[in-house]
């Protein structure tokens, strides 16, 4: 993360069946992202708007991993 704004998300899903994922940033709407070979990316160029942000990944099957991003002090 370069001046609050992540460059992209991405990941891996464990579950060679799953084809698209639903990513969540705080403070934004959910996007459905596709996986393959069980990796994703997400181009996410925004700046985040909390001083504590959520990006949750949900699968189909309602399977979420989340990760809490604290924003960089000035």
């Amino acid at each position: 993360m370069k001046n609050n704004v992540f460059g992209s998300i991405s990941g891996t899903v464990n579950d060679p069946k799953v084809k698209q994922i639903e990513i969540y940033v705080s403070g934004y709407n959910w996007k459905w992202v596709k996986v393959k070979n069980g990796r994703f990316e997400y181009p996410f160029d925004k700046p985040i708007k909390r001083t504590r942000s959520r990006i949750i990944a949900k699968t189909a099957d309602k399977k979420y991993s989340t990760l809490l991003v604290v924003k960089e002090k000035k």
